[in-house]
């Protein structure tokens, strides 16, 4: 059919509003239920979560094939609509048909993890955050701090990325670091963290005004970021971008890039562009945590300095399209990934006044 290929077309490109237009022609046209799931997967895509969970529903309801990937989805558009029971509910029926499917376990065990600290917790929407926090008297002052540092935080990043969400940007306050750290499932060494809500303990605020906007700044920055490259973003690009978002001292990034860089024995553990694409939550050693985070830093303050922020945005943009990092940074600056890798520890050393 016609407006079935020209949907499939249309979400290829990432123009969700053309695929579903297409889609939604198609569909009088056939009784094929792959009509009705392809115009969920344009709703999911768009993130339109609740239209494109009753979308898959229906899917299901006109005898569609059941596979994993149905059952993902619906956990997540649910999860994304802020419910998590109905969340949990279709992880697991997934599992029922599917019980070796690895994705819908670890949904399962996420959705379980949270709903175990969040489903005591009251809900709170503000015009920018829809907020979640235990109800603990003594501690009202302290998430009142956060939300203000939050809030400084969007207006802050918003206006430097000339991006204004249109949804209300999800956020967790843990009543405890015990609970924030259960409920998030991060390592021991995070502040707080972003994995598509921002997770922030109370204590958070116990640290002062400076580093209360610095963290929260750093994870808002994660959002927008997410945003807008659709998900599709290496941990180098991410976390450079929020630490250079921060706007503070980074001397600590120069002194510890300069002592593996001065010192043969440790040159050969600085990290490829390649590493530092996964996550750091997956680096065990913290040492390499910390040079993780510095390396980011200064390779985001390389290409800024050198090629314009200007690039950066428009590199943003390749991603959401969907293109790869490797691919896009080439596009953008000339040269490829390890020819980038090299110019900028080559300006490195030349800072640090070094034989490299």
């Amino acid at each position: 059919l016609a407006p079935y290929n020209r949907g499939q077309a249309e979400l290829g490109r990432g123009r969700f509003d053309a695929a579903i237009a297409a889609y939604k022609t198609a569909r009088p046209l056939t009784n094929r239920p792959t009509v009705i799931q392809q115009l969920g997967m344009a709703y999911f895509k768009k993130e339109d979560w609740q239209t494109a969970a009753a979308t898959f529903r229906e899917y299901l309801e006109a005898g569609g094939r059941k596979e994993p990937g149905l059952y993902q989805h619906l956990g997540v558009s649910f999860y994304n609509c802020q419910d998590l029971g109905s969340a949990l509910e279709w992880v697991q029926k997934g599992l029922a048909e599917f019980p070796d499917d690895k994705t819908l376990q670890q949904l399962e065990a996420k959705y379980r993890r949270e709903d175990k600290t969040e489903g005591k917790m009251q809900q709170s929407a503000g015009m920018y955050f829809d907020v979640k926090f235990e109800s603990v008297p003594d501690q009202a002052d302290r998430r009142a701090k956060i939300e203000k540092a939050l809030d400084e935080a969007y207006n802050q990043v918003t206006r430097d990325f000339s991006f204004y969400p249109d949804k209300t940007v999800p956020v967790v306050i843990y009543s405890s670091g015990a609970d924030f750290s259960e409920g998030s499932g991060s390592p021991g060494w995070a502040a707080a963290i972003y994995d598509g809500k921002i997770r922030i303990p109370v204590e958070a605020a116990n640290a002062g005004e400076a580093s209360l906007k610095r963290v929260c700044t750093h994870e808002f920055t994660h959002y927008v970021v997410d945003k807008l490259t659709r998900s599709n973003c290496p941990a180098w690009i991410q976390e450079g971008l929020a630490q250079h978002e921060e706007k503070t001292d980074k001397d600590w990034t120069a002194a510890t890039m300069r002592r593996f860089m001065g010192n043969k024995n440790l040159r050969g553990r600085i990290l490829s562009l390649e590493q530092l694409s996964a996550p750091f939550a997956r680096i065990p050693d913290r040492e390499l945590v910390n040079l993780a985070y510095a390396e980011s830093y200064l390779v985001m303050k390389h290409l800024i300095d050198k090629y314009g922020m200007y690039k950066v945005t428009q590199l943003l943009g390749d991603l959401a399209g969907g293109s790869q990092w490797g691919d896009a940074l080439a596009g953008r600056v000339g040269l490829d990934v390890a020819e980038f890798q090299k110019q900028w520890l080559a300006a490195q050393a030349e800072e640090f006044h070094l034989n490299w």
